[in-house]
């Protein structure tokens, strides 16, 4: 917990800096942040992750929000992809976890395998080469 509080307190000097004045409230950094990391792989329940996964979640939560802004969109609706693309992301991995998702690839197969053998043949496999030419 301390080396935590000591980051932490690094990171705001370094936000301090960047911006010029300190503001108790500013930055707007934690939905993002959550959406990043957990894009990049860290389970919500703790375990697993790892820093090049969070580095690249936050570059493609980074480039969505990027993307939002060039629309013109509103500020307001950059927030809410990032609140979808993080609820999204939660529910996929709760679903991973669970191996739900396994479940449902599995039956998916399955599933179509037994479309497939119930269709009749295409008739232009029956026939030789030389007749489709």
């Amino acid at each position: 917990f301390t080396l935590q509080g000591v980051m932490a307190a690094l990171a705001g000097i370094i936000l301090t800096l960047d911006i010029g004045v300190f503001y108790p409230t500013q930055g707007n950094y934690l939905l993002p942040v959550m959406a990043g990391v957990f894009v990049g792989g860290t389970s919500i329940a703790g375990g697993a992750g790892s820093i090049v996964g969070t580095y690249f979640g936050m570059y493609i939560i980074g480039s969505l929000e990027a993307g939002v802004v060039a629309t013109t969109i509103s500020g307001y609706w950059v927030r809410v992809v990032e609140g979808a693309v993080m609820a999204g992301v939660v529910v996929l991995n709760a679903l991973i976890g669970e191996g739900r998702l396994a479940a449902m690839s599995e039956r998916f197969r399955h599933w179509s395998a037994r479309e497939q053998r119930s269709l009749p043949p295409h008739k232009a496999m029956d026939q030789p080469d030389e007749v489709l030419k």
